[in-house]
């Protein structure tokens, strides 16, 4: 059997909210409600240092990575970005992959979304890295802030990390010093 044919499916059903794993045997594993068979995981952070620049050349705000050796392959499944300022401002966010770091930054704190679990995360989040190359540009999202509101972009879908992988975030705004909260979630597989 090939080898995607044989790592594990996770398949669910809207209805029922019961998620479903295939295993190698074909044999069946479930959990109801909104529980995940994988660890899940999801870390926060402000950003209050992105400036006025340029596409490609903004700040570099976060780091994502699935480090070498993990063992297990990262599925980012939201990203959510809020930008929040006391008059009308504008923050583009660009996701890279594969960037060449130098630095990776201080680290962000991460936790189990199955509080009590005991789980702990091999991905990391880092806060303001230094890249050398930002890698291929995969997304960009814009934010707009107004008159003591906050405006937020919501990424709902799935990047997929295999160890050894990083994603770069970078922001540019129309100003100095604008801020932006930033949550990602995900789960990791034992490979």
């Amino acid at each position: 059997m090939a080898r995607e044919e044989a790592r594990a499916r996770v398949i669910e059903d809207s209805e029922t909210l019961v998620n479903m794993r295939v295993n190698d045997d074909g044999s069946i594993n479930s959990k109801n409600g909104y529980a995940s068979l994988w660890p899940q995981f999801a870390a926060s952070d402000t950003f209050t240092d992105v400036d006025s620049d340029d596409p490609g050349t903004g700040n570099e705000v976060m780091l994502i990575r699935n480090p070498s050796g993990s063992g297990k392959r990262m599925y980012i499944s939201k990203l959510v970005f809020a930008v929040y300022r006391f008059a009308t401002s504008e923050v583009v966010v660009e996701i890279f992959a594969n960037p060449t770091i130098s630095s990776t930054g201080s680290s962000v704190t991460s936790t189990t979304t199955n509080l009590g679990s005991g789980d702990s995360p091999s991905g990391l989040i880092y806060r303001a890295p230094t890249a050398t190359a930002n890698g291929t540009r995969i997304l960009a999202v814009q934010i707009t802030g107004q008159n003591s509101t906050e405006s937020q972009a919501v990424f709902n879908g799935q990047f997929s990390l295999e160890p050894g992988t990083d994603i770069l975030l970078r922001g540019f705004s129309d100003g100095n010093n604008r801020s932006v909260l930033s949550s990602v979630w995900w789960s990791e597989e034992t490979i």
